[in-house]
């Protein structure tokens, strides 16, 4: 805006401006909305985490009795 009497250039300029405004939202749009596709993605993620440590502590669990009653009917101890 060198020549302020010009108000071709200045409505350019605000033309300009304001599709720049108009990208930089859209920009900041599809940024939020990756990342919450990424916060759900990581909270989905830890819920099969946890379900996976719940099965395995079941799965040692229930190895212990089977090799206490595998045990015990072979007349040992049940934690020999």
């Amino acid at each position: 805006l060198s020549n302020g009497d010009d108000p071709g250039t200045f409505a350019r300029w605000q033309r300009w401006n304001e599709a720049k405004i108009s990208e930089l939202r859209s920009q900041h749009k599809e940024v939020t909305n990756n990342i919450e596709l990424a916060r759900l993605a990581a909270v989905k993620s830890l819920a099969k985490v946890h379900a996976l440590e719940i099965l395995l502590k079941k799965s040692l669990k229930e190895e212990v009795l089977v090799k206490r009653r595998r045990a015990e009917q072979n007349g040992q101890a049940p934690d020999a």
